[in-house]
């Protein structure tokens, strides 16, 4: 069923006698629904006043009688006289600098104000009801017709019959406000004048409303616009406009208007004749310039578009415009169940439906402001209703229609979330596919193929090259033929939180998601970085109607890992202890919540108490089968996720799944091989699938047996290129591969890195940043003197060492390289270790070390080296402190020629004879020994 959060169904029937505008307010403080909001907008944009710079009307607010004298000099079509007007009136307390001087001197020179009869106008005093009515009727000729009633009741009665006072709320005496003002000021823009025709005997008054006759000949229709501002009312249908039609850039925007009333305007635009002699006139097409209006976002609507007529071009531009109200039924797309033959069902409550019906074949139809033929059904269902906004039926024509409405609007925002913006091309990428268009934008605006708009999530249009990676927009689209179109607006709503339920299928049509207790509908073309799990924790990015559309690489599921290293028994005592390995806070005892939330298998069980652990899981059903029996100690040597209360007690723990190597779920906390480390790509194999770790990996290192001491938090840069972890504990195994963590039951599980072996030149004691005593061990790694900071060593200078660090980053301790170091390879560097032995070529010995042939050999091997080879050399049998040498030359070996299978020969080193059996580790780069050292490791 859809979501009826909104208001049901959105029914909104208007009935209304008087036509009221259907568009947004211009201000904030005039809603849509004011009676007076038509009567406001309209005559803003005729220019007759204005708002304020807060963006406020205020319709309630007060007006003088000299801010109406200038709204009815406008009316006159002399705004622009009034400057040049200023000069001292018949009024007292209106002098020549008075602001309003010349509006009163224009309004008394057209017979529309007198005065209060004492010499005084009051300017400043506010214009009441009766007073305002009667410079109306003035300023439309009808002062010859108000006869012995005189002032006011003649005024009033006149203003009435003239329509003058329809929708107005005013009474005799009291001040008008600004609402009042402007309905006024909009009843009398269609208002036909009366004018003076003859003189003298032959003196007549005419209303020129285009059906009086004088002497014999009928009249034209005047009005104030028509004959001070060239502009009359019209109404009809907008069928089309410039946006739509044209890819010009250049000509000024129009419409194509289809006029069934013009009011009998002087300018003859209206219809005249019925060309198929049905009884019906036929409507006027004309082409009409959008000017400064909004009217092109009114295509299929019925409107009242006030207009100006250049009568030498024989061409019309839109002053104001605003919707003519007929029977409406509005309707939300997510209450909408279905698109039948018959009509559209929609929901009226939770459970009941009715349809609108509609003959679709006879259906005046629109899609996003363009005129289509058909409505594919099928289609409707399938991808309109998974679509944001609104369906509109309308009945415009009172003719006799099959069905309830005549029109259908249908008004639908696909989803657009942006993945990067090319400002240079101007082109806009989305991370998920719209159902309706592309995954991009182009909004280049020398374009015309392409007419691109983009507003702000307060409805300021904005430039697309301004858009940022995860904005979401609500795109209206069509393609209308020749061009392109896009309307979007940015919709700023975001939910951040863990996800605590799943329900429905995760990919199927109807499927939600639970964030922190708040259920959220999934949109169908949603999309994720990662796969939406129970459990994940991040932000949600959701369209308009809160369905949620994206979710990004932030999103993580809580890493708040732990070993167990032990527990009490749960019966002992209400408050249970765990005692955790923490990334953290290393080895620490915490409290448990005397009740739980329990997660297994990616199902959450809640209100599971510790003391009845077991029996509460087995009440929770089949999910929990496998946990039959389990206690708060039977944790003990997993990996679990947990959550800490307020008070600092366990609140919800993630158990492992009991299934030894199992991928299907969400843990994984089989022991298992991760076979093959690749340092480029950091992941292992596991069941001949690629796993991957990062830098947020976990990595427990719990030995077999050993004090708690022993138990650590490594770091991910101690792995290898190559190695295997046998027997690890792997938990929190996603579908994307990417392990949580580890847990290391051997101490020969860490092998050291080769391009972090280091030879020990330096040891000395120091304190750290936060004055700690530590130790700082100094060495060479490859060409680059390198020093490590850690708490305590027990290494020896002349070492070759490779460090092992902490979660952190700092180092924990030193492995010292043995003799089963041999040809670890790591990328371009490799190292090569060995005792030097005599080398045998073509039946003659020869010395290992060779300056003139420049090689060394070393096990056999043969291994080029030059005169930059960096060359160290560590003495053990030396007393002194001192025992390496640092940029030595290569040497050379003598030996015994007698006996060379002897092993006693003398190795001399820069002048230095040494009696010894001699080890040499070799960094080999590109073929070419860089660093050498020599081990002298004993002597005879």
């Amino acid at each position: 069923m859809k979501n009826l959060n909104k208001v049901l169904a959105m029914l909104v029937v208007f009935m209304m006698m008087l036509s009221t505008v259907a568009f947004a307010s211009s201000f904030s403080d005039v809603a849509d629904t004011s009676s007076y909001s038509t009567a406001i907008e309209v005559g803003v944009d005729l220019g007759l006043f204005k708002g304020y710079e807060d963006g406020t009307f205020k319709p309630e607010g007060e007006i003088t009688r000299a801010e109406f004298a200038a709204i009815i000099v406008r009316l006159l079509g002399q705004e622009a006289q009034a400057e040049g007007a200023k000069a001292a009136t018949q009024f007292i307390d209106v002098p020549a600098d008075h602001w309003a001087a010349g509006y009163v001197n224009i309004a008394v020179q057209a017979g529309v104000i007198n005065g209060y009869g004492n010499g005084n106008f009051g300017p400043e005093d506010l214009v009441e009801y009766q007073d305002a009515i009667t410079m109306m009727v003035r300023a439309l000729g009808y002062e010859p017709a108000i006869g012995s009633a005189g002032y006011p009741t003649g005024y009033l009665t006149k203003a009435g019959e003239l329509g003058l006072t329809t929708g107005v709320n005013g009474s005799n005496g009291v001040p008008a406000n600004r609402g009042a003002i402007a309905q006024i000021a909009f009843n009398a823009l269609d208002v036909p004048i009366m004018t003076q025709s003859g003189y003298g005997t032959f003196t007549q008054y005419v209303i020129n409303d285009g059906y009086s006759s004088t002497m014999g000949t009928t009249n034209v229709k005047k009005t104030l616009l028509s004959e001070n501002h060239n502009i009359i009312k019209l109404q009809g249908t907008i069928l089309d406009s410039s946006d739509i039609t044209s890819t010009s850039t250049t000509v000024a925007p129009s419409v194509r208007f289809s006029i069934t009333d013009g009011y009998r305007n002087k300018f003859g635009i209206y219809p005249s004749k019925d060309a198929d002699d049905n009884g019906t006139l036929d409507a006027v097409v004309r082409k009409t310039y959008v000017g400064e209006t909004d009217i092109a976002s009114y295509v299929g609507k019925k409107v009242v578009v006030f207009a100006e007529y250049d009568e030498f071009e024989d061409r019309l531009t839109a002053e104001a415009v605003y919707e003519v109200s007929v029977d409406t039924l509005v309707l939300d797309i997510a209450d909408i169940d279905a698109f039948t033959a018959e009509g559209i069902k929609y929901y009226v409550n939770e459970s009941k439906t009715t349809t609108a019906t509609l003959d679709f074949a006879t259906l005046s139809m629109f899609y996003n402001g363009v005129e289509i033929e058909t409505l594919d059904l099928d289609w409707a269902n399938e991808v309109l209703l998974n679509m944001s906004g609104t369906i509109e039926l309308s009945l415009l024509n009172d003719a006799t229609v099959n069905g309830d409405y005549d029109t259908i609007y249908i008004t639908a925002y696909d989803v657009f979330v942006v993945d990067e913006v090319n400002a240079t091309a101007q082109r806009v990428s989305s991370k998920i596919d719209p159902l309706t268009f592309r995954n991009r934008i182009d909004f280049n605006e020398e374009d015309g193929d392409v007419l691109a708009t983009l507003y702000d999530a307060n409805g300021n249009e904005m430039d697309w090259a301004d858009l940022e990676e995860y904005d979401v927009l609500m795109v209206k689209y069509v393609d209308a033929g020749v061009k392109e179109i896009y309307e979007a607006k940015i919709v700023e709503n975001t939910v951040t939180g863990t996800v605590t339920g799943i329900s429905g299928e995760i990919y199927g049509d109807d499927r939600y998601v639970e964030i922190d207790g708040t259920e959220y509908k999934v949109a169908g073309n949603a999309e994720a970085e990662k796969e939406m799990k129970l459990g994940n924790e991040g932000t949600y990015y959701l369209d308009d109607n809160d369905n949620v559309v994206y979710h990004a690489a932030t999103i993580t599921r809580n890493n708040n890992y732990a070993y167990v290293v032990g527990a009490q028994a749960a019966t002992e005592m209400d408050n249970a202890k765990v005692k955790v390995l923490t990334k953290e806070n290393g080895i620490v005892t915490v409290e448990v919540a005397n009740k739980i939330a329990v997660t297994y298998k990616g199902e959450k069980a809640t209100n599971i108490s510790v003391k009845n652990f077991a029996a509460d899981l087995a009440a929770k059903g089949a999910a929990f089968a496998d946990l039959a029996g389990m206690d708060i100690d039977d944790l003990i040597g997993s990996i679990v996720t947990y959550k800490l209360n307020a008070a600092g007690q366990v609140s919800a723990v993630e158990v492992p799944s009991i299934d030894d190597q199992n991928e299907d779920y969400l843990c994984m906390n089989g022991a298992g091989d991760l076979e093959g480390y690749d340092e480029d790509a950091a992941s292992f194999k596991f069941n001949n699938k690629k796993y991957y770790i990062t830098e947020d990996t976990v990595i427990f290192y719990v030995p077999a047996a050993g004090d708690e001491d022993d138990y650590e938090v490594v770091a991910l840069n101690n792995l290898s290129d190559d190695q295997d972890l046998n027997g690890a504990i792997i938990f929190d195994a996603d579908d994307d591969r990417y392990i949580g963590a580890i847990a290391l039951t051997a101490e020969n599980q860490i092998t050291p890195t080769s391009n972090n072996a280091t030879f020990v030149t330096k040891i000395s004691e120091t304190t750290d940043e936060d004055g700690y005593d530590v130790v700082r061990v100094t060495g060479y790694k490859g060409l680059e003197e390198v020093s490590y900071i850690c708490d305590d060593t027990d290494v020896e200078l002349g070492s070759l060492v490779v460090p092992v660090y902490k979660a952190n980053g700092d180092v924990n301790y030193f492995n010292v390289v043995g003799a089963d170091f041999n040809d670890i390879a790591d990328d371009d560097v490799e190292i090569a270790y060995g005792e030097l032995e005599l080398y045998v070529e073509d039946g003659e010995y020869l010395s290992p070390i060779n300056t003139k042939r420049k090689f060394i050999v070393v096990d056999g091997d043969e291994y080029k080296i030059d005169g930059s080879t960096n060359v160290y050399v560590y003495d053990a049998t030396a007393t002194t402190r001192n025992k390496h040498k640092v940029g030595e030359s290569l040497g050379y070996v003598e030996f015994d020629v007698e006996d060379p299978t002897d092993d006693y020969y003398t190795l001399y080193i820069n002048g230095d004879e040494k009696d010894a059996s001699v080890y040499a580790f070799l960094y080999i780069y590109d073929g070419d020994v860089v660093d050498l050292v020599y081990y002298i490791h004993n002597a005879y």
